[in-house]
């Protein structure tokens, strides 16, 4: 069965009699349309998808769906409910669905219906194409980051090296990810750091997290490595390790949140370092850069086949800096495929 498949049997169960997308993501891994802005509308039989005709040459027609050119905002909400059976109980995607755009749906008679982990959840399985392609977003974000990483110079600034980071993730792919983070020193106790003018000095932890986006899907992946001599690098690049293995070694197909979570959990709250981790082990990534499932702390949220998901522990004690080591792993039923991300046996040398 196909996404779209995936996405009406889960709508049927529900008794759902469609569902509206609106989110840029969702409209490339429902409909394979690269787009900023537009609608897909997917009924039991057949889906619509909405699109100024100024971006109808950026999509390859498909057969399961129809195109509709809309002109402007008042034309949008014709073509809308020209697609939508009047009266219908329409999935959407609360989070991200125009609160304007949802008042006059509703005004006119529809009854929208809150489903964001249905939606995301029927496009968390990815196809062999987009693994393949996140496998090479994840091989040149690799390559990127080694290579910076080997050429650390003393002086050179945060905001200098995620100018370099992007630089290159521009030219070898479509771009970043995200924002890049760069953390130096203590500031590597900041998990989001936002690059800033402090200079690398002898002795500093240095933390980057970069991804390069390719084909519309994101890489994310994070190294952790000492800039010399420091206290407690080794120890807890070793403890981050340790905790990434266990996090792998438990991961396959149905395995919950939860599971994963602890298994990370559990080297650093034998070393009394608990209290310094975040609440959560990871995430999923494709068309999204944080996409579900979220993978926290307690939640009994399970993990489909060929979803492809980032394990990011990591340490962070104000004051003194922090460790965080993130890999890009596809989900298999009997465990894991490594797409990405630092070698463990490297990031103790």
């Amino acid at each position: 069965m196909d996404r779209l498949g995936h996405l009406r049997a889960a709508l049927a169960a529900q008794g759902l009699g469609g569902a509206l997308l609106t989110l840029p993501a969702h409209l490339q891994a429902y409909a394979a349309a690269r787009v900023s802005a537009g609608a897909l509308y997917v009924a039991p039989v057949g889906a619509t998808l909405l699109l100024d005709p100024r971006y109808a040459s950026a999509w390859t027609p498909r057969p399961d769906t129809a195109l509709r050119p809309y002109a402007h905002a008042d034309d949008f909400l014709r073509a809308l409910l020209e697609v939508i059976p009047g009266g219908s109980r329409v999935a959407v995607h609360a989070d991200t669905l125009n609160y304007a755009l949802g008042k006059r749906l509703e005004a006119v008679g529809l009854e929208l219906v809150p489903a964001d982990t249905l939606i995301s959840g029927a496009a968390a399985a990815k196809t062999e194409d987009e693994i393949a392609t996140l496998r090479e977003a994840a091989r040149i974000t690799d390559r990127i980051l080694q290579d910076v990483l080997s050429d650390l110079r003393p002086g050179v600034s945060e905001r200098t090296l995620r100018a370099e980071i992007d630089r290159r993730l521009t030219a070898e792919a479509d771009g970043p990810a995200f924002g890049t983070i760069v953390a130096f020193g203590e500031r590597t106790a900041l998990p989001h750091a936002q690059p800033g003018e402090r200079t690398l000095r002898r002795g500093d932890l240095v933390t980057v997290d970069a991804g390069a986006t390719l084909g519309g899907l994101h890489a994310d992946l994070t190294y952790t490595v000492a800039f010399g001599p420091h206290p407690v690098a080794r120890e807890w690049l070793a403890l981050t390790a340790e905790a990434l293995r266990a996090a792998e070694k438990v991961l396959r197909a149905g395995v919950s949140a939860a599971e994963l979570d602890e298994a990370a959990r559990a080297p650093y709250r034998a070393a009394g370092l608990d209290a310094f981790t975040l609440r959560g082990i990871g995430h999923a990534v494709g068309y999204e850069l944080h996409e579900a499932p979220i993978l926290r702390e307690g939640s009994a949220v399970t993990v489909p086949a060929d979803t492809v998901v980032t394990l990011e522990p990591g340490v962070y004690v104000p004051g003194t800096g922090g460790v965080r080591l993130e890999r890009m792993l596809r989900v298999t039923p009997q465990g894991s495929e490594l797409l990405g991300g630092p070698r463990l046996e490297e990031a103790l040398a």
